[in-house]
């Protein structure tokens, strides 16, 4: 099962690495089309083409600033079709939407500069059009809450870190004797 996670987790990554590396380009437009469908019935063909398909639509936009509203739409949208494949229900949190999970509210959270990555404390905070304010900028978050269960739920942070997009989740459920969350690549 931690295996199957694994693979999971690791082509989320790939896919929404490419998306975020999309977001960081230049400031001209193209738009290439790319159908992908499979017929491997398989879960795992499946999970694989969705992402494939929806990394290759958007690796090709380009636009002037790193991250807008043209690309968290088309994150929220990805998120509803992994959400769906993995048997899960994300929710988009923002400022005026934050955080439930085992009483955790992010982005506000951010404020209160208890947030490690990697295991490193660093300043992090809500940047919407990914610009360079924070060690980590914050451009989108997703939780899942697993029905509002204390176990089993996680959130992720799409990121840019140093110009680089960087996935971060947690699944932590309790304190930490640093009194920290930690957050960690996928």
């Amino acid at each position: 099962m931690k295996n199957a996670h694994n693979k999971i987790t690791l082509t989320l990554l790939l896919g929404l690495c490419t998306l975020l590396l999309g977001a960081c380009g230049q400031n001209t437009t193209n738009t290439t089309s790319s159908n992908t469908k499979t017929t491997d019935n398989s879960s795992n063909a499946k999970k694989h083409s969705t992402a494939k398909s929806f990394y290759s639509k958007n690796s090709s936009t380009q636009s002037s600033s790193v991250w807008n509203d043209t690309k968290d739409d088309k994150l929220a949208s990805f998120m509803v079709t992994w959400g769906q494949t993995m048997k899960q229900s994300y929710t988009q949190c923002t400022p005026d939407r934050n955080t439930t999970y085992t009483g955790l509210h992010y982005p506000n959270d951010f404020s209160d500069n208890k947030t490690a990555f990697s295991n490193h404390k660093l300043s992090a905070g809500w940047s919407p059009d990914g610009s360079n304010k924070y060690k980590v900028n914050v451009v989108a978050i997703y939780e899942d809450t697993n029905g509002g269960s204390t176990i089993g739920g996680r959130i992720y942070l799409f990121t840019i870190q140093d110009h680089t997009p960087i996935v971060y989740y947690t699944e932590q459920n309790q304190g930490t004797p640093d009194g920290l969350v930690h957050f960690e690549p996928t």
